[in-house]
């Protein structure tokens, strides 16, 4: 049972994100660092149990997406340097500089926020620069990029830290769009001397080497999903998503189940209903695609997913009853099912597969979780 009387629970497991970070640092080579990215509850895995067992794993910068995300870690007493990506920070400037975490900033007026938050007495903050090379987002346009370093350079408000991009296409199979990235990220870059630079994604780090600098930034890649399949780093699962069956019924001929009643019993059949659904982020479009296993095999998702519950066919498996371990997500004996996979049936990313597992499922953290 997970603890919480339903059972149903996730398996995080730390040897295999400490065997992924290895993987990345392999590739990358003793020069290049790693800045450990556990934004969005790090990837759906738990992000204070994941930052500090990248820590001790031997990361020293960790980064996220927002500032509260920041201060999460903060208040888990996490106390190592924190880049934070996103973007404005005027509603939380003066938190950025009590939490003392590194921003990302791209013009001048997040450089006001800032500064004018700044407390008396505060050290320099430090702050990385982010140029837009072609992401089209977020990002300092190259005409302006000299003008906020010469600023940046003259305050004694901030320390700059590093400069960095965004790679918009490093999974796409043409490389055209990345080298013209990195070719502006050079070009802009080339005349300030002396500052470490950062670039690369979980794809990038699996399929550019110019683009490692002095940092990568992987994501997705310590979670255990290849960025680019032709390029593979020997990555393994970290998230294994499990439940039991809740109860088992038999069904006679041409009876439905679920809402809509759009799957109908060919055959006497019996069925077993699951304790999980839409709710927990199992993905309701994956109706009619899904797939299970249960004592090493696989078994067909019925009907409509609905909130709470998911139905499955047992009838070729008779013997199968109330509280047999049912595997959503990765392993069981030989079998697994992808986080890829389940991808594909939903018509999600992998990055929405993992992000969407829900704050009711409990996480439970294997393998020497710090």
């Amino acid at each position: 049972m997970s603890g919480k009387g339903r059972p149903t629970w996730v398996e995080i497991d730390h040897s295999a994100l400490r065997h992924n970070l290895m993987c990345i640092d392999r590739r990358i080579g003793s020069d290049v660092r790693t800045i450990g990215v556990i934004k969005a509850n790090a990837y759906g895995h738990g992000a204070t149990e994941v930052a500090n067992s990248l820590l001790a794993a031997g990361v020293s910068k960790l980064a996220v997406a927002t500032v509260a995300e920041g201060l999460e870690l903060r208040q888990a007493d996490i106390d190592a340097p924190i880049l934070v990506f996103a973007g404005r920070y005027q509603v939380a400037a003066a938190q950025v500089w009590e939490a003392g975490l590194e921003p990302v900033v791209f013009d001048h007026e997040v450089l006001d926020s800032l500064e004018s938050a700044r407390p008396d007495g505060a050290l320099p903050l430090s702050i990385h620069v982010h140029l837009d090379s072609g992401m089209g987002r977020l990002g300092c346009a190259p005409d302006d990029f000299d003008s906020l370093l010469t600023r940046i350079q003259a305050s004694d408000a901030f320390e700059l830290v590093a400069l960095m991009t965004h790679l918009a296409c490093a999974d796409a199979a043409s490389a055209d769009h990345t080298e013209q990235q990195l070719k502006v990220f050079d070009e802009w870059t080339k005349k300030w001397v002396g500052y470490e630079r950062h670039a690369a994604n979980s794809s990038a780090v699996a399929g550019y080497p110019a683009a490692h600098y002095d940092w990568v930034r992987p994501g997705l890649a310590l979670y255990g999903v290849e960025p680019i399949k032709a390029r593979k780093l020997g990555l393994q699962p970290v998230m294994r998503w499990v439940t039991n069956i809740e109860h088992c019924r038999r069904i006679k001929r041409g009876e439905s189940v679920g809402y809509g009643a759009r799957w109908r019993a060919a055959r006497e059949s019996h069925i077993g209903i699951l304790p999980v659904g839409y709710a927990d982020g199992y993905p309701w479009s994956s109706e009619g695609r899904a797939e299970v296993l249960i004592d090493g095999r696989r078994f067909p998702v019925i009907g409509a997913i609905s909130m709470d519950l998911t139905a499955v066919d047992l009838t070729e498996a008779p013997g199968l009853g109330v509280g047999a371990e049912v595997v959503l997500l990765g392993e069981q004996g030989q079998a697994r099912i992808s986080v890829e996979e389940m991808a594909q049936w939903s018509g999600r990313l992998v990055y929405e597969v993992l992000t969407s597992v829900g704050v009711r499922v409990p996480r439970r953290h294997l393998g020497g979780a710090a």
